[in-house]
Parts: C-alpha cells; sequence; structure tokens
C-alpha cells in the first residue's frame, strides 16, 4: 500500500518524485501507479499491474527460455514467480520482467548495440537492484565486445554503453535521498560477522525453504550461520567452475553475485525479497549458459542441468507453503481493521498509530491520514528519514499527543501493533487481530476516552 499511498497522493510526477525521495527507489512503478491513480480510487490497481508484470514475464519464459518445458513450468511455479514476486504486491515483478528483457536483449548486442543497451537498462529504473542487473548487463557485454574482437561500429559501440551508464547514472540520482534519509547510510565498518551472513544469502535465495514455525516468512530451515555460509561458498565456486566454459554466463553470474552481496554488506542487508534478485542473477545466467552450450554430451553442461533443476524443484516447496498459507491467512491485517473502522461507524475518526509499518496502512485503505505518534507529524505513507529509525515509539508520549489532539479532535482511534494495559491507560479495546503471515505482532484498535484520563498520564 505504500507505493500507491505515494503515488495516489501526488499531484503531479514532480510531487510524485517529492514524495519519493525517501523511498530509494528509480520510481518506474510508481509512475505506472500514479497514471493509474488519475482514473480511478481503486488500490486494487497496485495488484492488477503486478499480476499483468507477472503473466509477461510469464510469456517471456515460455517464448523465449532456452530451458526445457518442464524446467519453464518449474521456474515460474517457484517461489519468486508464483509468490514473493507474484502474489505480494510490490515493484519486484516489474523488476523480475524487466531482467528478463535486458537477458533477452543481449542477443541483440552486435546487431543492434543501442536497443540492446536501451532495454537492458529499464530494469534501472525499477530499483538499486535493477540498476546493478542492468550493470552488470552493460559491463558482461563490454567484456564480450573485447573477448570476441568485436570492433566493427565501434563508436556505436562506445556511444551506446556512454547511453546505457548516463542512464544508470539518472536512477542513481533518482533513488538517493536526501542527507537525512535512512537510506543514505553506508556501513564504513568491518563486520566479520555480517560479512557472513551476506554470504549466507546466496543459499538463502537459491534454497527458500522455511522454518517450521508461525513466524516462518524471512526465515531459513538452515539456522546455523556457519553452514548457511559453508553452502553459500561451495554452491558459488561449484556453480562458477561448472560456468567456466561459457565466459559471458560465468561474467554475468560472477558480476551480478558480487554487486549483489556488496550492495547488501555496505548498505541494505534486506530481506528475502531483497536478496532474492540473487536468484533472477543465477537463473539469467543459466539463461546465457544454455543458450550457448548446445553440447549434449558436455559433463558441465549435464551437472549444470541437474544442479539447475533440483535448484527449480527445491524453489517448489516454499511457493507451495507460502501459497497455500495465503489462503488461510491474511498477508496484513490493515485491509481488515480498514473495514472494521468503517463498518463500525468510525470512519470518521482521527487515527493515530506508533509503529508506522503495521498501521499506516490501515489509513491508507481508508483513503486518510495517520498522526503518527513515533514522528509527531500526520503521515499518507511512511517517510524513511532518520528519525524515523532512531526515534522509537514510547506509549506514555503517545498517550500525550492523543490527549492535546483530542482537544481538536474529540473521537480518536488508537492503530497499534502491541496491547495496551486498559486498566492503566484511558482506551477501550474495540478489536483485536492475531498475527499474519508478515507479521507475529498481531493489530489492536482503541478507543481513546480522554475525560477519563488519569491524573500523571
Amino acid at each position: 500500500m505504500q507505493a500507491w499511498a505515494l503515488a495516489r497522493n501526488a499531484n503531479s510526477i514532480s510531487q510524485l518524485y517529492y514524495n519519493l525521495r525517501y523511498e530509494g527507489n528509480p520510481g518506474l512503478f510508481h509512475l505506472f501507479l500514479f497514471v493509474a491513480s488519475r482514473f480511478t480510487d481503486n488500490y486494487y490497481f497496485l495488484k492488477y499491474f503486478n499480476f499483468l508484470f507477472i503473466v509477461l514475464a510469464v510469456f517471456l519464459v515460455g517464448v523465449f527460455a532456452p530451458f526445457k518445458n518442464w524446467q519453464k513450468v518449474l521456474l515460474v511455479f517457484g517461489y519468486y514467480f508464483l509468490y514473493e514476486y507474484g502474489t505480494v504486491s510490490r515493484h519486484y515483478a516489474l523488476t523480475l520482467l524487466l531482467t528478463i528483457v535486458g537477458i533477452i536483449s543481449f542477443r541483440l548486442r552486435d546487431k543492434n548495440p543501442f536497443l540492446f543497451v536501451l532495454l537492458s537498462s529499464l530494469v534501472a529504473f525499477t530499483s538499486p537492484y535493477g540498476t546493478l542487473i542492468s550493470l552488470t548487463l552493460l559491463l558482461t557485454a563490454s567484456f564480450v565486445w573485447v573477448k570476441n574482437r568485436n570492433f566493427e561500429n565501434p563508436w556505436l559501440k562506445i556511444a551506446s554503453l556512454m547511453f546505457g551508464f548516463a542512464l544508470l547514472a539518472l536512477t542513481v540520482v533518482l533513488a538517493s535521498p536526501p542527507e537525512d534519509g535512512s537510506y543514505m547510510l553506508y556501513r564504513t565498518y568491518k563486520d566479520p560477522k555480517l560479512a557472513m551472513e551476506t554470504v549466507a544469502r546466496v543459499w538463502q535465495a537459491y534454497v527458500p525453504i522455511p522454518r517450521n514455525e508461525a513466524d516462518s516468512w524471512n526465515s531459513n530451515f538452515v539456522k546455523n550461520l556457519d553452514l548457511r555460509f559453508g553452502f553459500s561458498v561451495v554452491l558459488f565456486l561449484f556453480i562458477a567452475f561448472l560456468l567456466r566454459k561459457k565466459p559471458t554466463a560465468l561474467v554475468f553470474y560472477l558480476i551480478g553475485t558480487f554487486l549483489i552481496l556488496l550492495f547488501c554488506y555496505i548498505k541494505f542487508s534486506g530481506a528475502v525479497r531483497h536478496y532474492g534478485h540473487l536468484y533472477l542473477i543465477f537463473f539469467s545466467a543459466m539463461w546465457l549458459y544454455f543458450e550457448e552450450a548446445q553440447d549434449k554430451k558436455s559433463l558441465d553442461r549435464n551437472i549444470l542441468q541437474f544442479l539447475f533443476s533440483v535448484i527449480l524443484i527445491v524453489q517448489i516447496i516454499p511457493s507451495a507453503i507460502f501459497f497455500l498459507r495465503d489462503f488461510r491467512e491474511p498477508f496484513s491485517n490493515a485491509e481488515a481493521a480498514a473495514k472494521y473502522i468503517k463498518d463500525s461507524g468510525r470512519e470518521g475518526f482521527y487515527l493515530i498509530g506508533d509503529d508506522d509499518t503495521e498501521t499506516i496502512p490501515v489509513a491508507n485503505y481508508l483513503k486518510k491520514e495517520m498522526y503518527l505518534s513515533k514522528n509527531k507529524k500526520e503521515r499518507f505513507f511512511i517517510k524513511y528519514d532518520q528519525n524515523r529509525t532512531t526515534n522509537n515509539g514510547l506509549v506514555s508520549r503517545m498517550i500525550s499527543s492523543a490527549t492535546e489532539l483530542s482537544k481538536k479532535n474529540p473521537n480518536i482511534l488508537l492503530i497499534l501493533d502491541y496491547p495496551l494495559e486498559t486498566n492503566l491507560y484511558p482506551v477501550t479495546l474495540l478489536k483485536q487481530y492475531g498475527p499474519t503471515l508478515s507479521s507475529s505482532r498481531g493489530l489492536y484498535i482503541y478507543e481513546f476516552n480522554a475525560i477519563s484520563l488519569p491524573t500523571g498520564i
């Protein structure tokens, strides 16, 4: 809902990018939503676009991927296609689609280098990870041109690359937050444990099987960090070894994996949806490899074919787990909470929240602002500034804010992701929701009773 709120609450493209300034995102996905929001208030267009992008990605895999038909089926029913990027509606489906477009366009690098650069640069406008994938494509093409001594139309190739790098620089500018943005921070210190956790993302991206527990999203069934790290190193080195006779696929795999791991280490560790881009690099490298490797008697090719198939089969396990859980459990309580507020006749009440991640989507569904005691501001959407990351919410501060605000807004609802002691605070519990697929904390709706405020609160 954050993306829809950013787009819906913009009156122009310039205001959209002003809203986006703390997101750390170049905003191509938000442009689609911005256009849609000019014609409708229906937030389901967020899901419609996500579905469209996934369908197009599946179509391109079916038509162009050099995999066996059963491998294509496994790929598109795997965890990222079916659930993480396909069911959960965010900009990642567009990144997936345009990554595939970039891989398909790679074959145009000699005949039409400008078109190749243009198409492979589109993914850069979807996210910082898209920028890294696009950079990987351009660097790999440069390597192939030099390796093959393909100097036909050299100025066209150079000009095309310069154009591509200029587009990448533009995405960096668009995604760079202000100085007080939380995404502005870089890790400049050495952290051996973080380095191990970063490398372990390779295993978690390729084998995203969750733990057998309630709060399992973003978890991995291999709990021991040393094991995940070891599996990642062995898997990465073994794949690189098998790719060694096809330098194009090898260089793409090495550069792409390195760039994303480096970004995870110095910038943003992320969750499975973020380091899932390592899987995009992996299957893209397989795509490039099998387009070249036609000798079915090659031992390396057969081993890689087997390994690729095993990983595709493994991906079906978390895909089935979360896709089926999505039918039984809500991903978020926000929509249900907004419906309750409407149905109970409290849609006009003033909303106060504490932790914005879990609570502000309720306001998004109600198409209104929420006062965030954490920031002491009314917001339509989350603002990822440094104040948000350092200013932890306190119940006493929230109650004080509600007391002050009740002078102008007598009807107030507190939307929280933790329970309050109703005998200690002037609140009445109206509705409680349990844990969801994405959060173990639940959601609580309280009506604030300013009149009964105890002395000293």
